[in-house]
């Protein structure tokens, strides 16, 4: 048996400082990615070749659709980016401006993962705005 498994990420996900996006097929750990599976967060990806480790390094321009992922996890890390720039020291005026723009997160949501909800929301060029 395997020590990794792939699965396709049903929500976006930050695993080792990356935000993966939804649809990413992606190889873990089998812990790791059994509790995204029981979690609900992403599901068995079966007899799939080709997934890329989960690691903020790695980039696959094998196949134009990988580049499309590619270019979407770029602009994706490059808002995360933003966004923790911004908000370097102001959580709190982040909670707020993501609350105003109705980012949904967990009042004990860590920075990262308000920054998580408010890319996965579609709120990131708005919120960069204020």
């Amino acid at each position: 048996m395997s020590n990794t498994k792939h699965i396709i990420l049903d929500e976006a996900i930050t695993y080792q400082g990356a935000i993966l996006p939804v649809g990413e097929v992606v190889e873990l750990p089998a812990k790791s990615a059994q509790a995204l599976i029981d979690e609900g967060k992403g599901r068995q990806a079966e007899n799939y070749e080709g997934s890329k480790p989960a690691s903020s390094g790695n980039k696959n321009n094998s196949t134009s659709s990988q580049t499309g992922t590619d270019e979407e996890a770029e602009r994706i890390e490059k808002l995360r980016k933003a966004l923790d720039e911004k908000y370097k020291n102001a959580i709190p005026a982040l909670k707020e401006h993501a609350k105003a723009e109705n980012v949904q997160f967990t009042s004990e949501a860590t920075k990262a993962e308000i920054i998580a909800a408010v890319i996965e929301a579609g709120k990131a060029e708005e919120i960069l705005a204020k």
